[in-house]
């Protein structure tokens, strides 16, 4: 590929200072929908009715589920989500779920850091009727740029597959944030940034261990279909305040009985201009023109955060 806009080639590890992303955002649409539960234990209750819903709408319209999904807290949050469908009486068609990776580590699939690993574990009791997809790992020890090879591999042999069956777009996609405003592997100040033209890049200078990853890249995120952001904790209050305009609006809050009467406060929120983190980047691009998305389905962004993590909010009701 390429690079964008003349720069060398953006798949390199060459770093870049402070790239100004803000421009490549302007047709991005930034409001959001935020869910504020009580705190980490409670995520499935406005988590796993998001997930039901774009699994039912896709199986349903293409008879497959394409879901990317990040390592971190996300695998954590998914492991009672069985349970879930279970008390709504809805059959998730485990089989016709295709599991891809927003971003790994370029590490064996038996190591501890590797992404594929925690998302399976925490999907253990249904696994065997899930596809996942992880890293080529005969790639792993080759000679040369392993790691730009790995990212070529899994966006031919992995992502274009899935965006054809997922009609242009990937059908949901689950994420979450650094305290340093980081999301899958897309690091502040950094020129994965600006990828463009690529739906994976290669991350060769991590500023979290390990360095070496691949990312899905902001594009391929923006356009899917259902886009979810999840953040627990007090570590990270700093980047929540300065990403929405303040006063949060909460207009409504309800109760779900399917888990165990849970309170949700839900509400509308906008995204700062220009982003101020990567997390921050991600945005629904409902409306525009975005390179990788075919599709006319509804493109819909969703904040899930603990009361911890949004203290620093001004909520307003």
């Amino acid at each position: 590929h390429a690079g964008w806009k003349g720069l060398p080639s953006l798949r390199k590890g060459v770093a870049y200072s402070k790239p100004d992303t803000s421009k490549k955002l302007e047709t991005i649409v930034a409001d959001a929908t935020l869910f504020l539960v009580s705190d980490k234990t409670a995520f499935e209750s406005a988590l796993h009715p998001l997930i039901i819903d774009a699994c039912q709408s896709s199986i349903r319209a293409r008879g497959v589920f394409c879901m990317a999904l990040s390592g971190g807290s996300v695998p954590s949050f998914l492991s009672t989500l069985h349970q879930s469908f279970q008390k709504l009486c809805i059959d998730p068609h485990f089989d016709k779920w295709h599991i891809c990776l927003a971003d790994e580590r370029i590490v064996p699939s038996d190591s501890p850091d590797c992404n594929l690993l925690s998302i399976q574990n925490a999907l253990k009791e249904w696994s065997s009727e899930i596809q996942f997809y992880g890293i080529d790992e005969t790639l792993l020890l080759q000679q040369g740029d392993a790691d730009n090879k790995i990212a070529l591999s899994y966006e031919k042999n992995v992502i274009k597959p899935l965006l054809f069956k997922a009609n242009g777009s990937l059908d949901c996609i689950v994420l979450g944030f650094g305290p340093d405003g980081h999301t899958c592997s897309l690091f502040p100040n950094h020129h994965s940034l600006l990828v463009m033209d690529a739906l994976v890049a290669a991350v060769q200078d991590s500023p979290k261990p390990p360095p070496r990853r691949i990312t899905l890249t902001l594009p391929v995120i923006n356009s899917a279909k259902c886009i979810i952001m999840c953040g627990a904790g007090s570590s990270k209050k700093d980047i929540v305040r300065n990403c929405f305009h303040q006063p949060v609006m909460v207009s409504s809050s309800t109760t779900d009985p399917n888990h165990d009467g849970n309170s949700l406060l839900v509400g509308k929120v906008r995204l700062i201009d220009p982003a101020p983190y990567p997390c921050a980047m991600v945005r629904s691009s409902k409306g525009s023109d975005t390179t990788f998305s075919s599709s006319s389905d509804k493109n819909v962004l969703s904040w899930i955060l603990d009361l911890e993590a949004a203290q620093d909010l001004k909520i307003s009701r």
